[in-house]
């Protein structure tokens, strides 16, 4: 896990046995399929082998440094989705996702724990969505909301109020 409880993230690093041809995306691939959403990695580096301090164990500092270079690549964040009215509560939701996650790109498409969101920072999420709209979200529509999208649903149908921003 990378970062303190709130903004941890679970990260997986394998090291190759020569010849092994096996990618990145096949593992996190493998491990969707097999795993419970809130344990798949939300990043999977393999590596030629993994770092070791100077007394042989594994270097747990130098793996830290990777998987933090990973989830923030230099490129700069786009405004939001494209095309998108930027008052939708899509448009909001991706945004506060966006924010709270610290990635630099959210879809209304995306799957919240894919992204690389856990229990803690869905309880997080349901507590922004409470201040940003004054609604009470259960934690449980974030695990069971395939896509952003259908969060979005169900936050429009925690409250009719909620302006759309679609005609």
């Amino acid at each position: 896990m990378v970062g303190d409880l709130a903004g941890a993230r679970l990260a997986a690093f394998v090291s190759t046995v020569a010849g092994a041809g096996v990618s990145a995306a096949e593992l996190s691939a493998h491990s969707a399929e097999t795993l419970p959403e809130h344990m798949v990695p939300s990043s999977v580096q393999v590596l030629q082998r993994l770092p070791v301090t100077a007394n042989g164990k594994i270097d747990r500092a130098a793996l830290r440094d990777l998987a933090e270079s990973a989830a923030h690549p230099d490129a700069a964040a786009p405004a939001g989705p494209p095309g998108d009215d930027p008052t939708s509560v899509e448009s909001r939701l991706c945004l506060l996702v966006r924010e709270l996650l610290a990635v630099p790109d959210v879809r209304p498409g995306d799957n919240f724990f894919k992204l690389g969101g856990h229990s803690v920072l869905a309880t997080r999420l349901a507590g922004r969505l409470r201040d940003e709209w004054g609604i009470t979200v259960p934690i449980r529509a974030v695990f069971e909301a395939a896509t952003l999208s259908e969060l979005a649903l169900v936050v429009q149908a925690s409250n009719e109020s909620i302006p759309t921003g679609r005609p």
